[in-house]
This record gives C-alpha cells, structure tokens and sequence, in this order.
C-alpha cells in the first residue's frame, strides 16, 4: 500500500528498517511454519471483492401516508339538526358553494326577538329624547325667573339638576339602542352560519354525518361534517428515525412508490421537516423517536387518492466517483488490536510486516477491512463516507483494485484476524481464480 493511506512515512533508519523486516520475515515463517508441522487447518474461508470506483447514492427509507396539501374541514359553529347536504362523496365543489343546510328556526326567532329588543331600544330613547327636551325648555324659563329675582337659588338648582338626569337617561337610552343592535348582529350572524359554504374549490374527499344528525357547534373543538380537498397538489407525510432526520435537508430529492400502483416511481422533493420529536413508548424497550417530514409530490397518478400507503426513498448525498466496498466488508475491531502495517519504501508487505499499535486512548470500536496480500488477511483501519445501498464509500485505507474479505458475515465479525491464512471460495464473484494465478 502507498504510505499516504497512513497519513506519515516510517521515520526508522534503513538499517534499523531492515533488521525489522528481516526479524519479521523469520517471526511470519516461524508461523506457518509450526502450523504446518502441527497439521491443524487453521486457513480461513473467505469470499472477496474488489475495492471499485462508482457512484454511490446515499438514501433515507421512510414510509407513510399521502395527503393534499391544502384542505378544509367544514364544521359548524352553531348547533343544529342537519337538514341538507348538497354534496356527496367524490363531487366537486366551488369557493362560496352551500355545503350544508341546519335547521335554523331557534336562530330565525331569536333574530325576531332581538328586532323587537332594538324597536323598543329605539322607542325607549325618543320618549327620554323628547323628555329632555321638556326639560330643557322648563330649565331656561327657571333661568330666566331667577334672573329677575321671581324664583330663589335652591328652585334654579332643582331645575339644572331635573335636566343633568335627563341627559343621563337619554344616554343610557342611546347605550341600550347599541347593546339591542350588537345582539341583533349576533344573531343574524348566528343564522348566517345555520348554512355551511365552502371556502375552497375542489373535491368532497369525506362526509362524517348524515342528515338527521346533530352538529355539535363549538369554536374551540370542530365537529367535521366533511371535508373538502384540493386534490391537485399532493404530499406524502413520512415517520424519519431520529438518526436519519440530520441527514436530510429541505429540497433533497425523493422518489415516492405508491403501494396502489405496483413499482412506478413518482418524483418528489423534501418541503418540511418538523422540529418537534414524535415519541412512542416513553419508557420501554420499545421506545421510538421520529420527526414528521412532509414530501411534495412533483408528479403523481389521477386516481392516487388521499390516504393511500406510500414508501418513499430520500437522496441525501451523491457520490459520483466514490472508492467503493461492499457495506458487510467494513467490521469493527477494538482499537488496541489493530496494528498499523509498513514495510519497506512505505509499502505494505504481508509478509515483511513491522507491526505498531495504533492506539491513542480511544475505548470505541473503529471500523476496519481486510485487505487480502498474498494468501494473508491484512486488517486495515478505514474512513467512511456515505452509505449506498449495497456499497460503502471509504475515504482513506484501501485503493481501487486492491481485494479485500467480503464475507462470509460470520467470518468478519468474530472469527478472521489480522495476518491469518486465507483461502478464497471458488465462487466469490469470480475473484478466486484471478487471484490464485
């Protein structure tokens, strides 16, 4: 291997380098040598592949619903028997449509009732409108009388005082006149709202009553009577793992399978990640925690339908020319037994291995691959990138062309070590016959 897959250069003498080699290529024969002579079979099986260049895509599955992006629920405000509805499911509508008809009698008479309060408001502020008028001519002439001495201060005072409380009820007359008027309006608005519109065009996608029922009017909890979609603008809400969720961003693209129309795909892009975490089983075994992503739909069938199930692949990188290795040929080792692996002019030679401890305290698990030099698993210690689907990008460690072990899963994860014996199945891929000549 090229010493720049390391990062440094062996700084020993040539010398020293040769005594080390040398020493290692006695330590190496010793080896096989008493394995041979012990007549044990101590060769692993392994299955190999070649380190390639191609593009990797990296992906985030998630599946969920589809639904309209705009949609309104049409609910009343007022309480009421239904006695008509206009529209079935399925219908197009248009904004401003009646949707529903409540029965509206109750409100009809308290409409009455309220015109009838306003006409005697009204009536009750001409009658103290027309007393302060009284008032007012009898105050004057009291004015006067004390002016010329006929009438003492004390009559002049009574008088003043008689046409200050007729302001005052010609007043509160007024107040009331406005008081019956606001009831008036509360009243016809809550006649107004016996009929339901619509304030969206498009299609009657659920009717939850029917007629004969009673909508329960409430403006803090909607009674839904139907609902009404705009149909030709779709999302699909999906469920992210909270460790997927940071590797997304608003506009990645994303391809949609509809469960409804077998495997084509539909295009779509990110358009919202929520920032508030849905848990499911707080405190057990099972504890999830996802985030709400919604995905607009670029394109989709005619007869896709709100409600329908929905898989959905998110790129979230691209790699076009990434150093690729099957995802099972990356294991973990624990870093006090990975040795680093330097031979002569900075190259890696199995057999003339110096080995050195590449350990710096760390107490995780690092990732490796082997590297398969002449018969001999040579544990390597990898940087990864992106993840496709089969592939892993590797970011420094191995090189194009190099074989490295790919399987077999339990061979990688517990039984292969640094500078075991291999031998390659016949049917890796068509790899061990090029290797073995």
């Amino acid at each position: 291997m090229l010493w720049a897959l390391y990062g440094r250069r062996n700084k020993m003498t040539k010398k020293k380098k040769y005594m080390m080699i040398g020493g290692g290529v006695l330590l190496v024969g010793a080896l096989v040598a008493a394995k041979v002579m012990s007549g044990s079979d101590e060769t692993v099986i392994v299955q190999v592949e070649e380190v390639t260049k191609e593009k990797i895509v990296e992906i985030v599955a998630a599946s969920g619903k589809v639904q309209p992006i705009i949609s309104v629920d049409i609910a009343a405000n007022v309480s009421g028997k239904i006695l008509k509805i206009m529209a079935e499911e399925g219908d197009k509508v248009k904004e401003g449509q009646v949707l529903v008809y409540l029965d509206n009698a109750r409100y009809v008479a308290a409409v009455n009732q309220r015109m009838a309060a306003l006409r005697s408001a009204k009536a009750q502020e001409a009658l103290e409108r027309a007393n302060l008028k009284v008032i007012n001519s009898a105050t004057r002439r009291q004015n006067e009388l004390y002016k010329k001495g006929l009438i003492s201060e004390s009559d002049l005072e009574g008088a003043e005082g008689n046409y200050e409380v007729g302001v005052a009820r010609l007043n509160s007359a007024k107040e009331f006149v406005s008081q019956s008027e606001a009831f008036l309006d509360q009243a016809n608005d809550d006649l107004s709202k016996t009929k339901l519109y619509t304030s969206l065009s498009g299609i009657v996608v659920k009717i939850n009553k029917e007629v004969g029922e009673i909508a329960l009017g409430s403006q803090f909890q909607e009674d839904i009577i139907m609902t009404i979609a705009d149909l030709t603008e779709m999302e699909v809400l999906v469920e992210v793992d909270e460790n997927d969720v940071v590797l997304l961003e608003i506009g990645d693209t994303t391809a949609i399978e509809i469960d409804a129309f077998g495997d084509e795909l539909f295009r779509g892009l990110v358009e919202e990640v929520a920032n508030s975490a849905i848990t499911r089983g707080l405190g057990t075994q099972e504890q999830v925690t996802n985030f709400e992503v919604t995905i607009r739909m670029l394109e989709f069938p005619k007869m896709l339908r709100p409600g329908m199930s929905a898989s959905v692949e998110i790129i979230t990188n691209v790699s076009d020319y990434a150093v690729a290795v099957p995802i099972q040929s990356v294991t973990v080792r624990e870093p006090k037994k990975i040795k680093r692996i330097e031979g002569g002019e900075g190259i890696a030679i199995a057999s003339n291995r110096i080995e050195r401890e590449i350990h710096n305290g760390a107490d995780d698990y690092v990732e490796v691959v082997f590297v398969i030099e002449d018969d001999i698993a040579v544990m390597r210690k990898v940087k990864t990138g992106i993840t496709g689907e089969s592939k892993i990008e590797i970011l420094e460690g191995v090189l194009p062309g190099e074989m490295i072990v790919s399987g077999s899963y339990r061979v990688l994860s517990k039984t292969l070590q640094d500078g075991d014996i291999v031998k390659i199945e016949e049917e890796s891929n068509g790899k061990s016959e090029e290797l073995s000549h």
